[in-house]
Parts: structure tokens; C-alpha cells; sequence
């Protein structure tokens, strides 16, 4: 029995300097190898220990850290396997197996380490939690580690896959954050917030056909904190802007539910820029009072919205109202003096209109901004 310790304790002696942990060390942290000697000679006293006590657990779990310290992961099992063999219902070593079994999922099955956390009583609500909290401390390399455990415990989970997605968004890793969107609506498909999500994950990966799909998807779901009318403006906008050829009728017909219903949660953003849509959608029908009327819409809504003055400015100028272009065009630039467009088609009008002096310097204003437009070169170079 004294000789057993002994042999453990000496074991422990090496391991300490030969082995070593993640710092914090966590419930799921896996040892390293700091010198491999010195784990060789741990293993020596830890054979002997377990010959003079073959019932003590201590042994075999000691044997297992090196083993896992190794990536030895199958003997690092066996020996897990082999204490849980004397204390079958260890919740601790079932969890320490579990962690062994993780490693071996590419060439094993799910089974054993299911079976190893059940037998912890462990179950998916709180892997799910223990993701919440490595997430909530911006941790989201190891909440994900957690939340797929929940997944793979539970794989009707929809709320696990749905966290792991918004992981993936977050760290914009748009090729993960794909698919588990897709797993996510295989399990919660009336929630109009994911498919709301998703259109907007595919509009950055510029995958138009799949964002219609997954905007229209959502109009129908009952549930959902997003206003309707951002799925109805997403929808419009994809159709009308990205889609080849463009769908315009669709589009306004899309813009006309967002307005109807009126329902941007808060987001008056979209509320401005689907008024501006509609008043593309009429210019390009030749129905300009109703153009005219959405850019006004959009204008009350932001009056700073630099493109919904110049979209205003340059169809007053379409229709003859020269004065009140001019008048929409300087109120884009004091909405932003930062861009050129504003600049270029003030120099247009005021060259029309014979204010020269003016047009000049407005023209030189767009070349310190961009020395290197040549269109304004020689817009500069023409006037009298």
C-alpha cells in the first residue's frame, strides 16, 4: 500500500515538471508535454503504482494525462476506461473520458463520448449555458467549442446552432456562417429574424438567388422581433439592384408592402432607403412626380441623405427645375463636402446656367479631392 503512494507521488514529482496546463485551465482543458523524459519516467512509477494498488483510480487517471499530453488519445481512453471500470459512477471521469472521446470523433463515432457525458449527467442545456458565459466574456473560440457539444449531445437544438452562427457572422467567417444558418432553419423555420439574417449573409457573399430565397422565406414566419418591412425592403432591393436581369416590378411591388405595413423595428434607416428605391423605380417608369415625391419622402425622413438630394437634384434637372436642382445638389454637400459627385454635377449646372467664375471654382474643388479625375480636367479645361 506505502509503496503505491510512494510510486504515485513520484509520479506526480515528474508530471509537475514534465507536463503542464492552459492557463486559466478550464473544466475541457488538455495537457502538453514540457519534457518528454520526464513523462517516460512518470509512466515507470505509475505502472509500478498500480501494480501495488490495481483498485485505486488515481493510477490510471495519471496515466491518461500523459497519454492525452501525447495525443496518444486511444490509450489515454483505456486507461479512463479502465478506472471507470472500478468507479463506474465517477461523473468526473466520465467527463475526463468524454473530453478523450472529442478528440477521437474524426475516426470514431459520436456514440462513445455521448455515452461518457450522459453517464456525467451532463446534458445540452448546460453546455449551451457554459457557452453563453465564454461568449459573454468575448471568448468565442471556446463558446463555440461548447455550443457545438450542445449539438452534438442534442442535435434538435436550434438555439445552439443558431449561437454558433452568430459566432461565425461576428467574426466574419462567411463560409461557416453559412451552413449553420442552414442547420439553424432546419429546426426554428418560423422565425423571421434568421431568414431576415441569412439574406443579409448572403447579400455579403453576393449570392442574390439564395438572399430573394431567404427574404421570402421569412415573410410568411410569425415569429421574430425584425419589422416585415426590412424582409420586404431586402427582398425589393436584391431584385431591383443585383438580380440578373433586374425584376423592377417586383422590387416596387415589395417596396409598396414595406411602406404599407410600416414595420422597420427602429431602424428608420431602411424606412428612407426604400422611399429612395421607389423613386429609382419611377424614374426609370418616366413617372416623375412620383419620383420626385419618394426622394422627397426619403429627404424628410434623413435630411442629410447625400444620394437621396442628388437622385432629387438630378431630376429636377431632367425636368427643367434648374433652380431647384441647384438648390438640391448644394444641400448634398453641405450634407458631405468629403464627396465629389455633389461638386461635379453643381460645376454642370452653374456651366449651364453661365455662373463661369463659380463653376471654376467648384471644378477645382473636385480635383483637390481627386487630383486624378479627368473628367473634371476637362470640364476645367472647357470653360471660356
Amino acid at each position: 500500500m506505502a509503496l503505491g503512494f510512494y510510486n504515485e507521488q513520484r509520479a506526480l514529482q515528474l508530471m509537475n515538471t514534465g507536463l503542464s496546463w492552459p492557463q486559466p485551465r478550464q473544466a475541457d482543458s488538455l495537457p502538453m508535454v514540457d519534457d518528454e523524459h520526464q513523462l517516460e519516467q512518470a509512466l515507470k512509477y505509475i505502472a509500478r503504482a498500480t501494480v501495488w494498488q490495481p483498485s485505486r483510480v488515481q493510477g490510471y487517471r495519471l496515466a491518461s494525462e500523459i497519454y492525452a499530453a501525447r495525443g496518444d488519445w486511444s490509450a489515454a481512453a483505456a486507461s479512463l476506461e479502465q478506472a471507470r471500470s472500478l468507479q463506474p459512477r465517477n461523473v468526473v471521469l466520465a467527463w475526463e473520458v468524454s473530453l478523450i472521446y472529442e478528440q477521437m470523433m474524426s475516426t470514431n463515432d459520436q456514440s462513445s463520448v455521448k455515452q461518457a457525458w450522459t453517464a456525467a449527467g451532463i446534458g445540452g442545456t448546460w453546455f449551451f449555458d457554459q457557452g453563453e458565459r465564454e461568449q459573454n466574456t468575448k471568448h468565442n473560440d471556446h463558446a463555440l467549442v461548447w455550443y457545438k457539444r450542445a449539438t452534438i449531445l442534442d442535435p434538435r437544438r436550434g438555439d445552439a446552432w443558431y449561437a454558433i452562427a452568430r459566432i461565425y457572422v461576428t467574426t466574419e467567417d462567411w463560409e461557416k456562417a453559412v451552413p449553420a444558418y442552414r442547420e439553424v432553419t432546419q429546426r426554428i423555420s418560423n422565425n423571421r429574424d434568421i431568414w431576415y439574417e441569412l439574406g443579409q449573409l448572403y447579400e455579403k457573399r453576393e449570392d442574390w438567388p439564395h438572399a430573394v430565397e431567404a427574404y421570402k422565406r421569412g415573410i410568411p414566419a410569425t415569429s421574430g422581433r425584425v419589422g416585415l418591412s426590412l424582409l420586404y425592403y431586402g427582398l425589393g432591393n436584391v431584385l431591383q439592384n443585383h438580380m440578373t436581369p433586374p425584376d423592377a416590378p417586383a422590387a416596387m411591388s415589395a417596396y409598396v408592402q414595406a411602406l404599407r405595413l410600416d414595420q422597420f423595428a427602429n431602424q428608420p434607416w431602411a424606412k428612407t432607403e426604400t422611399y429612395l428605391r421607389s423613386g429609382q423605380f419611377f424614374e426609370s417608369q418616366h413617372h416623375w412626380d412620383e419620383a420626385v415625391q419618394a426622394y422627397g419622402q426619403a429627404l424628410l425622413l434623413n435630411p442629410r441623405h447625400y444620394w437621396a438630394s442628388i437622385a432629387l437634384g438630378k431630376l429636377e434637372w431632367q425636368l427643367g427645375q434648374s433652380q431647384n436642382a441647384e438648390d438640391a445638389i448644394r444641400h448634398a454637400i453641405a450634407s458631405d463636402p468629403q464627396i465629389k459627385q455633389g461638386y461635379k454635377l453643381l460645376g454642370k449646372f452653374l456651366t449651364a446656367r453661365g455662373n463661369l467664375q463659380e463653376a471654376r471654382s467648384v471644378y477645382n474643388r473636385v480635383l483637390e479631392l481627386d487630383p486624378q479625375d479627368q473628367e473634371t480636367r476637362a470640364s476645367l479645361a472647357a470653360l471660356p
